[in-house]
């Protein structure tokens, strides 16, 4: 059975590239399920890496080139074709014109003028009656003895 203190030289080796962990304050079981748990941690990426692929080191191959074959005089000429035009912006969007609707009358010449030539309608505004205000509003307070002022409560 090891002592306290070659699990805790023990400990320090296995926990290098980990977080720092205070191992001089740890008890003697505390230091055996540390160790097993670094061994067991270890152990698993050991077995991880070899089924990784390394990454691929370098620069990458150039990018395929679509081309065509010409022959000219038993001569094949192998020529890059035309890369596609490139977007810069979105196309604009045509808008459909409706066209405006005309009645036809056919007891009078006068012509009747399309409705967006005609005036507006006349809107009618809703006045807000006075209403109490909310909780959330903020409430002003007026100090004063103005006998004109409309904040004075006379």
């Amino acid at each position: 059975m090891p002592t306290k203190y070659e699990l805790q030289t023990e400990l320090r080796e296995l926990n290098r590239g980990f977080p720092r962990v205070p191992i001089s304050k740890m008890k003697y079981h505390e230091l055996e399920a540390m160790i097993d748990a670094i061994k067991k941690t270890k152990g698993e990426a050991h077995q991880i890496l070899p089924t990784k692929t390394p990454a691929h080191g370098g620069h990458y191959p150039p990018r395929p080139i679509p081309s065509e074959s010409v022959e000219d005089e038993d001569v094949v000429l192998h020529v890059p074709k035309k890369p596609a035009d490139r977007i810069v912006k979105p196309p604009p969007k045509v808008k459909a014109k409706a066209e405006p609707k005309v009645k036809e009358k056919a007891e009078s010449d006068d012509e009747e003028e399309p409705e967006s030539l005609k005036a507006p309608k006349k809107i009618v505004k809703v006045e807000k009656v006075a209403e109490e205000p909310r909780k959330s509003e903020k409430k002003t307070v007026h100090f004063c003895n103005c006998p004109d002022c409309k904040h004075s409560k006379h």
